[in-house]
């Protein structure tokens, strides 16, 4: 069976719900997610620009999936796989 679409107000809430969770990430994480989900650059391409190991960036971003994940479902009862 398909997930109900949800509705505007209910994806403008998940919006700002994930906004802040993001906000509330560490540094390193939120730049690591921000380079990967909106600059969409792969594991190398982050790690050479921060100078750090690929498999830091691995973590880091697992760490911080695993985090906003977490926080949506707690904050809006949303599952952030329905959006």
């Amino acid at each position: 069976m398909e997930p109900s679409p949800i509705s505007g107000s209910e994806r403008d809430e998940f919006i700002r719900r994930f906004e802040q969770a993001l906000s509330e990430l560490p540094e390193r994480q939120r730049e690591i997610f921000r380079l990967s989900a909106k600059e969409d650059l792969t594991y190398p391409e982050i790690a050479d620009r921060l100078g750090i190991k690929a498999s830091v960036v691995a973590h880091h971003l697992a760490k911080a999936l695993r985090y906003l994940d977490g926080r949506v479902m707690q904050t809006t009862g949303t599952d952030p796989a329905r959006m």
